[in-house]
């Protein structure tokens, strides 16, 4: 069976309309997303149309998805996802009024996978994978603590944090149900030692929320 393309990106984001953008799946959100990053990264796309389509992506399953492969991955997007000031003001907002069913859970796994896979890669000697897996992780860990600190969307974040830590000191082998959380760590298999950075990332993630 032949492997889903991703469809070619508009040239200009705004090349889209809002209906697209919420209808598109994930293979074209994901694709949509290089575009719309690119555009937010070289500064000229700051304005509401932009701001409407980022939202618009966020408030979906398949375009958050698809936004986060762009914006978690891509080392290039260094002014809008890894300024020392914080997460560019135009995504924090759209993350703050982002559909919280959907973004919560995905924020907090694109926490947790990464920083395990940076272990494994790191365990195999494989340092670039390792290095992307750890960008990954400290940009996914910024999006998670934006979240958990905000005045309105903080409290839902931050219950499906504890949930997910509460989990990570349960066996994935043992007989307790622990909800979804413990059925995720379950299903992904990691070892003691990732099981341990992802509490520690967990404990990040919350701590900030605490302050």
């Amino acid at each position: 069976e032949a492997c889903a393309e991703m469809p070619a990106p508009p040239v200009d984001p705004l090349e889209w309309s809002i209906d697209d953008v919420r209808a598109a799946d994930f293979m074209g959100s994901a694709s949509y997303a290089g575009s719309l990053c690119r555009a937010l990264e070289q500064g000229g796309a700051d304005g509401e149309e932009y701001q409407q389509r980022l939202s618009a992506m966020l408030g979906h399953g398949d375009g958050a998805r698809g936004f986060f492969v762009t914006y978690l991955t891509d080392p290039a997007l260094t002014r809008i996802a890894d300024a020392p000031q914080g997460i560019a003001p135009v995504v924090a907002s759209a993350l703050r009024g982002a559909d919280l069913e959907v973004v919560a859970p995905l924020a907090i796994m694109n926490l947790a996978m990464p920083t395990a896979t940076a272990l494994a890669h790191a365990a195999k000697g494989d340092e670039a994978a390792a290095a992307r897996s750890a960008l990954t992780a400290r940009r996914g860990l910024r999006v998670l603590q934006l979240l958990a600190s905000d005045a309105e969307a903080g409290a839902p974040v931050r219950e499906q944090l504890r949930r997910a830590r509460e989990a990570a000191d349960e066996t994935p082998g043992s007989g307790a149900d622990g909800g979804e959380w413990h059925q995720f760590y379950k299903r992904s298999k990691y070892g003691d030692e990732q099981m341990a950075a992802i509490r520690s990332v967990l404990d990040d993630a919350l701590g900030v929320s605490a302050r």
